[in-house]
């Protein structure tokens, strides 16, 4: 009878303390389970936008054209929205050229394209805004494009924290199907 007393006891207490593990281990997997999200960097570049201290830049649109004559590279164009976060005098082609350089991979340089002619399928309203200043909290519509040294390799766009500032971010862009530019004003 001692026997059965002492084992029925030693099964009790071991389900006890199996059942105070157990419920312990839960709350530590509860625990491990509990994530944070992490709020957006002051200032970043996620692919589509970027943000810095005076101004953030929304990439609406990327298209790809054809030289305008035989002898012309052909091009990437960038369509974006400015936003001026500040008091600052701030317009479309400035504020872009002091955010992004676009790049091309090659053997010998660090591939940084060159800005070239905005295609003349810009003329209408997104030309006209280039030279204009954007008041704080305003928006204004862009375009700009850069000669592509090829037309196989991907095009990455880097952008900074101001000119010559640390990099916030990049994108890579593989080219699209090349489009013939319009010769003519007024064209969108």
């Amino acid at each position: 009878m001692k026997k059965i007393v002492t084992i029925i006891s030693a099964v009790v207490a071991s389900l006890s303390l199996a059942g105070c593990s157990s419920s312990s281990t839960n709350k530590s997997n509860n625990q491990s389970k509990t994530s944070t999200v992490k709020p957006k960097p002051k200032y970043y570049f996620d692919g589509e936008k970027a943000s810095i201290r005076d101004l953030d830049i929304t990439i609406t649109k990327v298209r790809f054209f054809k030289g305008l004559t035989s002898k012309d590279k052909n091009q990437i164009a960038f369509e974006y929205i400015v936003k001026n976060k500040s008091k600052k005098k701030l317009d479309i082609t400035t504020s872009w050229l002091a955010v992004f350089n676009a790049y091309q991979d090659n053997k010998n340089t660090d591939g940084k394209l060159e800005v070239g002619s905005t295609p003349l399928n810009y003329a209408g309203k997104i030309l006209n805004n280039q030279n204009k200043s954007i008041k704080k909290g305003g928006k204004l519509e862009g375009a700009i494009a850069y000669n592509l040294d090829s037309n196989k390799i991907p095009v990455t766009l880097k952008a900074t924290k101001g000119v010559n500032g640390p990099k916030i971010g990049q994108k890579t862009f593989k080219l699209g199907k090349f489009t013939v530019q319009s010769n003519k004003l007024g064209v969108n």
